[in-house]
């Protein structure tokens, strides 16, 4: 009976999924053309890509890892914990790169035909430092077989998502709907993640911290990389800037996380030694 049931609301979650990454589009077209649809798809495909790769990994690998630690309720909640500071430093990289990248990628690779899906492109992109942690909630969600939950927390973002982009194309254009749409993304992944802290027994202001001091860290290193290689590379081209800007901000993010998040490095660096083959050698050979 409970394999059925488990079925019946892993079905539901599927047509809520189904909903979160295509109702958008069918609501927009009740307000806008189908020329704004059209840009408003193609920028969005290019983003959801990015979530698909990291989503699948993320859930491939925090599952499985999750539920091997049920009958230890305590480590398991470590252990989503520890997730969520990693995934929050690693996701806060892959935002501002991101938007960095989006700008001369797009027009380069499509010779400027689909120039107007950029902002669109770089909003979703912001959204991805705290939208891509909601995978990390869920799988937590999943280890604990709480699949009902799980299909009510799709069910939500499902009606957050369409609410969202019938503001947003009812009220402005391109811009308002991408920065509803990923506004309300950002928001209900971080109750995902709150949920599932409580659930694990943690504090909400723990997962706060945890996800909020990479993503603020971020923010600034990237502006700051951004914003001030536009000023000093006036009539550059765009991937110049964005090249620099990127090479400036892996070092100044670095250095901020070694210097304001010292435990976070640390993590993060240790979570990179298991994944990179002589990686482990080669901090060890450093500590002595």
């Amino acid at each position: 009976g409970s394999i059925f049931a488990a079925v019946k609301w892993i079905t539901i979650s599927s047509f809520f999924g189904a909903l979160i990454n295509q109702g958008d589009r069918l609501v927009i077209g009740w307000f806008q053309d189908t020329e704004t649809v059209g840009v408003y798809f193609f920028g969005f495909q290019l983003i959801l890509s990015t979530v698909v790769i990291f989503g699948a990994g993320m859930v491939s690998v925090y599952m499985p890892t999750l539920s091997k630690l049920t009958g230890d309720p305590q480590r398991q909640a470590q252990a989503y914990e520890k997730m969520v500071r990693v995934s929050a430093v690693v996701f806060s990289v892959v935002c501002v790169m991101a938007v960095l990248v989006s700008d001369p990628a797009i027009h380069l690779l499509w010779k400027g035909r689909w120039d107007s899906a950029i902002p669109v492109a770089q909003l979703m992109s912001l959204s991805l430092c705290v939208y891509l942690i909601g995978p990390v909630a869920m799988s937590f969600v999943e280890a604990l077989g709480r699949w009902k939950l799980r299909a009510a927390l799709m069910g939500a973002e499902m009606i957050g998502v369409l609410i969202a982009a019938a503001l947003g194309a009812s009220l402005g254009g391109l811009v308002a709907i991408a920065a509803a749409i990923s506004g309300v993304k950002a928001i209900v992944s971080l109750g995902q993640c709150l949920i599932a802290g409580r659930l694990a027994g943690l504090g909400a202001w723990p997962l706060i911290r945890a996800i909020m001091g990479p993503v603020l860290l971020a923010g600034v290193c990237g502006s700051a990389s951004y914003y001030g290689f536009a000023w000093l590379m006036q009539g550059y081209a765009s991937w110049a800037i964005a090249s620099a800007a990127l090479t400036v901000f892996g070092g100044l993010f670095l250095a901020g996380l070694f210097t304001l998040m010292r435990p976070r490095f640390d993590e993060v660096m240790g979570v990179f030694g298991h994944l990179i083959p002589g990686w482990a050698t080669v901090r060890k050979q450093q500590a002595g």
